[in-house]
């Protein structure tokens, strides 16, 4: 069986710059040993790179932020810091709405195969993504590591990972304090 890793959006601009935030930062050591284990075990690696043309600020998507960010060839679309070293390694699959649409039209990752997703912005690009796999690989295990997630929103992110197991997900690596799983309270 494939096994894949999913980096949705480890960008420049989802981390220190334009829509950056302090727990994407901390992603960084964590998110570099995951992609190394993964090409080590001969694994292939994924990254989707947020890409918005000058067209952006008109999307539906683009009127709700207020920033533009992520325009291809700027420092800001680039992979961020240490994980820069990994792009030549790796798939880049550039997308220019909160899922890759390419995951569809021309799915890289055979179903069947274990996929493994995390990145930034939780509550957004993962879950968009993680959703966009599901229909396109209905036999695949496909996990979410929660460890390697983040979000600025913390009550957006749990309700996100609470979808996600709905959809029979698994969400490993999280933290169950302060939140609901299945609609019931979290010991």
């Amino acid at each position: 069986m494939s096994d894949y890793l999913v980096v949705v959006d480890y960008q420049t601009d989802f981390v220190c710059g334009a829509l950056g935030f302090p727990q994407a930062r901390a992603l960084e050591q964590p998110l570099c040993r995951a992609v190394e284990q993964q090409l080590r075990r001969g694994g292939r690696v994924l990254f989707t790179l947020d890409t918005h043309g000058e067209q952006y600020l008109q999307t539906r998507e683009g009127r709700h932020l207020p920033v533009r960010h992520c325009a291809r060839g700027s420092e800001g679309h680039s992979l961020y810091g240490a994980l820069k070293s990994f792009a030549p390694r790796v798939q880049l699959l550039e997308k220019d709405s909160f899922g890759a649409r390419s995951l569809v039209t021309d799915c890289p990752i055979p179903d069947g195969a274990s996929i493994t997703v995390c990145g930034v912005v939780t509550h957004l690009c993962v879950l968009s993504n993680v959703i966009l796999l599901q229909a396109v690989c209905p036999c695949s295990e496909i996990t979410v590591d929660a460890a390697l997630c983040a979000d600025p929103n913390a009550a957006l992110e749990q309700a996100a990972f609470d979808l996600m197991e709905h959809l029979h997900l698994n969400v490993i690596n999280r933290r169950r304090t302060g939140h609901t799983v299945g609609g019931r309270d979290a010991e």
